[in-house]
């Protein structure tokens, strides 16, 4: 007898003793979500090039992905509550993320990047749990909602003859 009452509590006991979970849990399992967004997008541009080399890992970061997309639409309601109240601190527009992969070997521009993390949050919740979409869009262009994008100087890439100005002007003096 004391033994089904012992094991009827050890089941029981999480449920009814259940706690909310900290702030800190939800600001981690979204960065986490960009994470695996950027590993996918990194792996998928590498298997373009060499599938045989990346085609695993290309596939094992898009589970990964999915996964913590899963993860965040299980837990809808209590995300939606998180976001709620999150989006009103104004350090979080400050802080930004890298919302794409980047070739940072290569000049880039921020402002396609970069997203704070208050945008984040709005994007979380308007594309995955209030629109139900599969993923998050791909680019910060291709966001419904609009979005914080001039956080750095504009930002203009070289061209070729650019460089060939540049070297003219070094030889010329």
């Amino acid at each position: 007898m004391k033994t089904i009452i012992t094991s009827l509590l050890l089941l029981i006991a999480p449920f009814a003793f259940s706690q909310n979970r900290p702030e800190i849990w939800f600001q981690q399992e979204i960065e986490k979500l960009i994470m695996c967004k950027n590993d996918y997008e990194k792996y998928k541009s590498f298997a373009e090039s060499d599938p045989k080399r990346y085609e695993e890992k290309r596939d094992a970061s898009y589970q990964a992905y999915r996964g913590q997309i899963d993860k965040i639409k299980r837990n809808a309601e209590q995300f939606l509550k998180y976001i709620d109240t999150a989006v009103n601190n104004p350090e979080l527009i400050k802080k930004t993320l890298p919302y794409r992969h980047m070739n940072t070997t290569l000049p880039f521009d921020p402002n396609a990047y970069f997203i704070s993390k208050h945008d984040l949050l709005r994007v979380v919740k308007y594309c995955l749990l209030e629109r139900d979409y599969a993923m998050l869009p791909e680019r910060l262009d291709d966001i419904p909602i609009t979005i914080k994008r001039d956080r750095y100087k504009p930002f203009k890439q070289q061209s070729i003859e650019d460089i060939t100005k540049e070297k003219v002007k070094v030889e010329v003096n």
